[in-house]
């Protein structure tokens, strides 16, 4: 049934709606009282020892934002978003779900490995995400990815127009996804002093290895040989 008092908030997006102004203060609520439109101050129930009273919905609101971003902000974590990389949402979610849960170090090798345009994506938000991260103060070595998600993003739309009337759409549609890396103080890191396999291959191969090499420096760091 269609109320008699159609009131703002009850066309919010509905799409011959979407450039109107559906709710001009967000701060006020309004309601029906003997058929008319009536606006009062819009308000949030809260809890204080054991008693729930009224509160502002707008200072609320604000007080609670800043506290989560607070808190995040303490987290030993950091976050990059990226809107509008250019590959669909599907494709890109199918490509980056063996990425969940790697260590950032396994992910790049991936991501540099391989010719697959998600996981190259991932490799440039990883490098973002990595310099934040040794900003923030965290270890460059024990990151790990915790939190992958991609949405479609905006889709860009150009008409083909072809002979005898004939037309095609061009459509190149995009991907927003949110990357978090955080600290993983239990990350087994492997061992630095080792020259690697391929290495010593290599080194036989040109004539240049002749007896183990034991070095009491690391060999190999996050950022190379």
């Amino acid at each position: 049934q269609v109320p008699r008092v159609l009131l703002d908030r009850d066309l919010y997006k509905q799409p011959r709606w979407f450039n109107a102004v559906n709710m001009p203060d967000p701060a006020r609520w309004e309601k029906v009282i003997c058929s008319m439109r009536v606006t009062e101050d819009r308000w949030s129930m809260a809890e204080e020892e054991g008693q729930q009273h009224k509160v502002n919905w707008r200072l609320y609101s604000e007080r609670l934002r800043t506290e989560l971003l607070s808190a995040r902000e303490n987290l030993p974590q950091y976050t990059v978003r990226m809107s509008g990389a250019p590959i669909k949402w599907k494709s890109f979610d199918v490509v980056t779900t063996p990425i969940k849960g790697m260590s950032v170090r396994e992910a790049m090798a991936q991501g540099k490995l391989t010719s697959r345009k998600g996981l190259q994506i991932v490799y440039k938000a990883l490098e973002m995400a990595q310099q934040g991260a040794e900003a923030k103060g965290l270890d460059k070595e024990r990151l790990r990815v915790q939190f992958l998600s991609c949405w479609r993003g905006p889709t860009d739309k150009q008409i083909d127009i072809r002979s005898k009337g004939f037309y095609g759409w061009k459509t190149k549609e995009s991907t927003n996804f949110i990357l978090t890396v955080t600290e993983d103080p239990e990350m087994v890191l492997p061992d630095r002093t080792q020259l690697p396999f391929s290495s010593v291959l290599a080194m036989k191969k040109a004539g240049l290895y002749d007896e183990p090499v034991v070095l009491d420096v690391p060999a190999i760091t996050a950022d190379g040989i």
